[in-house]
């Protein structure tokens, strides 16, 4: 068994599908050994927002380390700012949307999302 350890500078970057303004960085999950979670750093600028979708098969939590983001469900309408944190359950529609110039943010996927791809 091996430490994992890279510059998040050297992580490639992603667009997530069904998201605008939004450019992600896979930290851990399979592709490194990390089988049970997946950690991804975000970042969404002024525009950005994740369209309404569903994780059927896994939970998702985001940290937001900078900014504020609206996150919002069928049921539920609530603002993030910086040290708060979501926990979105499996199943459950949702849209998120910067409300600032920018945010940053980990994503947390139990199980991995990209095992599931």
């Amino acid at each position: 068994m091996k430490l994992v350890t890279d510059k998040i500078d050297n992580l490639p970057t992603y667009g997530p599908p069904n998201h605008v303004g939004t450019v992600n960085r896979r930290l851990l999950g399979p592709f490194n050994g990390s089988n049970d979670v997946e950690v991804i750093l975000g970042q969404m600028d002024n525009k950005g927002k994740a369209l309404p979708h569903t994780h059927e098969k896994m939970d998702q939590i985001i940290i937001l380390l900078d900014g504020e983001l609206r996150c919002q469900t069928p049921e539920e309408d609530i603002v993030l700012d910086k040290g708060a944190y979501v926990l979105i359950p499996k199943g459950l529609e949702h849209t998120v949307t910067c409300l600032t110039d920018s945010a940053q943010f980990f994503i947390i996927y139990n199980p991995p999302l990209q095992k599931l791809d």
